[in-house]
């Protein structure tokens, strides 16, 4: 468990754990997020030098012929491109939708624990703590708890 999870004062210990899988989720969603960014710019990068490469053989050997354009691009020396071009943007989508699932499930905890605070802390003593803890929350890991807007 994080240290300042652990150190939480007037905080019981499964909310803790809540606090604790909250912070998990949102690593999870910021990796996710990072290596969808990646992916798209590999994807982007690879895409305008297969182009550029594609479109400068055709011309040197064509004079910019456009009726011979498809049967340069199924050549086989092309084929590895546009499979690692398939590919990269295969993982995209793929990266898209775990990144959009991760960003649902950390965002429905977020609301969860914002609705059930009352019960999370439950005596006047630990409600006046609430404020501290959901402010720890925001400085230390930018999770907002105070309110349900993303």
């Amino acid at each position: 468990m994080e240290q300042q999870i652990e150190k939480l004062p007037f905080t019981d210990q499964p909310t803790k754990q809540m606090l604790q899988s909250l912070v998990e989720r949102k690593r999870k969603h910021e990796t996710y997020k990072q290596k969808l960014i990646f992916f798209q710019l590999l994807t982007v990068t690879e895409a305008v030098l297969f182009l550029t490469c594609f479109y400068l053989i055709v011309h040197t050997k064509n004079g910019a012929d456009p009726s011979l354009l498809l049967f340069y691009f199924f050549q086989p020396g092309n084929v590895p491109a546009v499979l690692l071009l398939g590919g990269s943007f295969a993982t995209c989508l793929f990266l898209k939708r775990k990144e959009e699932k991760a960003e649902k499930e950390f965002h429905e905890l977020r609301c969860e624990i914002i609705d059930k605070s009352t019960d999370l802390w439950k005596n006047p003593v630990e409600w006046q703590h609430r404020n501290k803890v959901f402010a720890i929350m925001k400085k230390e890991y930018h999770i907002n708890l105070y309110y349900k807007a993303k």
